[in-house]
């Protein structure tokens, strides 16, 4: 089963977004993007950018279509976050977001 048939839904989604306060604007860091879910809810907010990290590539997909979506506020770095101190983006980030739970996704695979 691929990953583009597994739905994910990020359960801490809203308290994320009423601590980051995206409707005011910024760079946010989403370390592990898996299913993208923190990385769409917070580009819905026009003056967003994301810089999304996730070493994953089955993800790869799910990172290109916001890129398409997004192309000059989506970037997507296949890499671990603990490599995160590489990333000049990170630097001036307004938050940035660790979930580290594990998914559907990667339950599939057990």
């Amino acid at each position: 089963m691929s990953s583009e048939n597994v739905e994910h839904f990020p359960v801490m989604l809203e308290n994320i977004l009423s601590i980051i306060s995206p409707q005011h604007g910024g760079t946010y860091i989403d370390c592990t993007f898996g299913g993208g879910g923190y990385s769409k809810a917070i580009l819905k907010y026009p003056r967003t950018d994301i810089v999304a990290i996730d070493r994953d590539i089955e993800v790869n997909s799910k990172a290109k279509n916001l890129s398409n979506k997004y192309k000059k506020r989506f970037k997507f770095i296949n890499s671990k976050f603990s490599e995160i101190d590489k990333i000049p983006e990170t630097k001036n980030a307004n938050a940035i977001i660790f979930d580290l739970g594990f998914s559907m996704i990667q339950m599939k695979d057990l």
